[in-house]
C-alpha cells in the first residue's frame, strides 16, 4: 500500500496510553500507510527503550533536517491558501 504521507512515523509512548487507544491508533496508521512505533519511556529516566534502529549515536532520531524543514514549509504554504 502506498502512503499518503511518505516519511511520516508516529512514535507513541505505550506505557501512558490505554491499550484500546494504542491499538486504534496503530490500526489507523496501518490503514493510512504510516509507520507506527510504540515505545516505553521509564518515568524520570533520561533514556528511551527504542529498538527500531532509527536513532543515531547521540540519541536523536535520524532525519534529513533539510527535507523536514522543506516539507513543513510546503505544508504551511498549502494550508494557508
Amino acid at each position: 500500500m502506498s502512503s499518503l504521507y511518505p516519511g511520516i512515523q508516529w512514535v507513541v509512548q505505550r506505557n501512558l496510553t490505554s491499550k484500546t487507544d494504542l491499538e486504534s491508533l496503530q490500526l489507523s496508521c496501518e490503514a493510512a500507510g504510516v509507520s507506527f512505533q510504540g515505545i516505553d519511556i521509564i518515568p524520570f529516566s533520561s533514556s528511551l527503550t527504542v529498538e527500531c534502529g532509527c536513532m543515531n549515536a547521540a540519541g536523536f532520531y535520524k532525519a534529513d533536517v533539510g527535507a523536514i524543514v522543506a516539507a513543513v514549509s510546503a505544508w504551511f504554504v498549502n494550508v494557508s491558501q
